[in-house]
């Protein structure tokens, strides 16, 4: 049972304790807090692990599963039979942030988990992208929607990831900056600045078009997802994407996901000659090597026809 200055403590408060102390460990060590949704992995992760293994109590899972050897073999076995690669790659992670808060805490004597336990990354894919006929197809049909052809266009234009565009909100695009840029304060990874095109600046963003997209011009609001007055694009993630299938059936192009539009994006700016560390930074990366890893593939770019 979890205890603190010799009281016990709630099942919830054990997580905020753990997500606090790593938080404050992290902010030690790189100088920066812990990003929010690696905090909401870890908690996602180990609230799977308690179910798997029967407990409510992140104390008991450790002193139950973390510090027998085969213990923790059990464990992993079972989760991997019901977990992806990446589901597992993310679980043991969070299993290693709670062996080493357990000892910080006195609630097991060792942990038994090894670096061997987390499983490999499958080798890089070479990143699927729409062709610049693609997008300009995309572009052209969506023109009699003034909001999803603002969608797309802010997709294509930003690299956006699209859920960072569904949570887009008026106040956060700086239009009259120059360059033009967007707020992106909640991220994956690390609040950022995107730049707008011109096209985004110029014909997409216009006054005309924005006071439309706030205040009419599309769906009756009781069809949103969010407010059209404070959001850009007021649905949730599974309404677009189901939209995004069927607008991509109706014409006849591969599905390659509304992702497809941040890896086009990036590919298109490498192939043009753009510099690494600049992608990288507008896409939010944690590093360059993130970015080179995915988008420094000759495949890639021969197969948006932008080089060769």
């Amino acid at each position: 049972m979890g205890e603190r200055n010799g009281t016990q403590v709630s099942a919830e408060q054990e997580m905020a304790d753990l997500l606090a102390w790593y938080t404050a460990r992290q902010q030690r060590r790189t100088g920066k807090p812990a990003a929010a949704g690696t905090l909401k992995t870890k908690a996602s992760r180990l609230r799977v692990v308690m179910r798997t293994a029967g407990v409510t109590r992140l104390s008991s899972l450790s002193a139950t599963s973390l510090e027998s050897r085969a213990n923790v073999l059990a464990l992993l076995d079972t989760l991997a039979a019901r977990l992806g690669p990446g589901s597992m790659r993310s679980t043991v992670d969070a299993l290693t942030t709670l062996g080493q808060y357990a000892l910080a805490m006195g609630w097991c004597e060792r942990v038994a988990l090894e670096p061997s336990d987390r499983p490999k990354p499958a080798p890089r894919k070479v990143q699927s992208v729409y062709s610049e006929a693609d997008l300009d197809l995309m572009l052209r049909a969506a023109e009699r929607d003034l909001r999803w052809w603002t969608f797309l266009a802010t997709l294509m234009d930003t690299g956006m990831r699209a859920g960072e565009a569904l949570g887009l909100k008026w106040e956060h695009l700086r239009l009259d900056q120059h360059p033009p840029y967007a707020e992106l304060p909640t991220t994956k990874t690390v609040p950022r600045l995107v730049p707008l095109s011109t096209r985004l600046a110029t014909e997409v963003f216009t006054p005309a078009n924005r006071e439309a997209l706030r205040f009419g011009n599309g769906p009756r609001r009781g069809t949103f997802h969010r407010d059209p007055t404070v959001y850009v694009f007021p649905w949730s993630y599974s309404v677009a994407m189901r939209r995004f299938q069927h607008f991509c059936k109706v014409l006849g192009l591969p599905y390659r996901g509304l992702h497809g539009f941040r890896h086009s994006w990036a590919t298109r700016a490498i192939g043009r000659g753009g510099s690494i560390v600049g992608v990288s930074k507008v896409l939010g990366h944690s590093s360059v090597g993130v970015t080179s890893a995915y988008y420094e593939h000759t495949s890639a770019l021969e197969w948006s026809g932008l080089v060769g």
